[in-house]
């Protein structure tokens, strides 16, 4: 952990950028010590054809949803996912397989015996998706629509987050979301997600910005945190299994007007 690291700022110039997606002969898959995210703007109709990118699985899901948007939405985020993966593997968006471990994460299949395909983690909430996509390294993310929820401070010590104390003027959900966010990201990362035990995994968050997770009263080694500005009423965190500081790119996959905030990764 950094301790020293800043408290992420509200929104202004300097801060990191959101990139719009890039023309395929301007971008290169991400390096070493490099994770890309892409920041995904739903809400809408998806473009026409992505449907047909799905599985037949996926369509039955999709078919699942009674209301017309959120039909539509996961279709958009399902058929981003693959449009965005295939720039990974080579292979066209409508053939990438994938499997899951036992607690249920999904993981790219391997194109071919031997391939080591790149992991990938992806979250979604009303509005906005972040895909986090890594050559080797284990990734989690995870973004949240900031929103009223009852008794935060309370519900916080059931998840396991210790929240700072609010000052005048301060909304307890900020400081809940934030916190949130470094867990899930953490727990999807770490590949048990929420089917472990919510105590599994403490999350104390500081004033200043910096975070610690804990597992069994003790830091989780070899993980970092970042948290994202990903405009709006949103609070997001990349969880990276790597030791020292990961490169992050970030691109926009529907590009929008944006605040952003400069972000700050803290070592778990």
């Amino acid at each position: 952990m950094n301790p020293g690291a800043p408290a992420a700022r509200s929104a202004g110039a300097g801060a990191p950028a959101w990139h719009a997606w890039p023309a395929r002969a301007a971008w290169s898959p991400p390096r070493r010590g490099e994770v890309d995210v892409w920041r995904i703007a739903t809400g809408g109709p998806p473009p026409g054809g992505f449907a047909g990118l799905l599985s037949a699985a996926e369509r039955r899901r999709a078919a699942e949803f009674a209301a017309p948007a959120l039909r539509d939405e996961y279709v958009l985020v399902h058929g981003a996912l693959r449009t965005l993966l295939s720039r990974y593997t080579g292979q066209h968006p409508a053939t990438l397989g994938f499997t899951a471990n036992r607690y249920g994460k999904p993981l790219l299949a391997a194109a071919r015996p031997g391939a080591c395909p790149p992991r990938f983690n992806l979250s979604a909430t009303p509005g906005c998706a972040l895909l986090a996509v890594c050559p080797r390294a284990r990734v989690g993310v995870d973004v949240e629509l900031i929103r009223e929820v009852a008794h935060p401070a309370a519900l916080g010590a059931r998840c396991a987050l210790d929240l700072p104390a609010l000052e005048p003027g301060e909304r307890a959900e900020d400081w809940f979301f934030r916190a949130w966010t470094a867990k899930e990201s953490c727990t999807k990362g770490l590949g048990t997600g929420l089917r472990a035990p919510l105590d599994e995994v403490r999350v104390r968050l500081a004033r200043d910005g910096s975070v610690r997770a804990e597992r069994a009263g003790r830091r989780l080694p070899g993980w970092s945190l970042y948290p994202l500005a990903v405009g709006g009423r949103y609070a997001a965190t990349l969880a990276v299994g790597t030791a020292g500081t990961a490169r992050i790119r970030r691109w926009d996959w529907a590009s929008r007007p944006i605040d952003e905030e400069r972000n700050h990764g803290s070592e778990l």
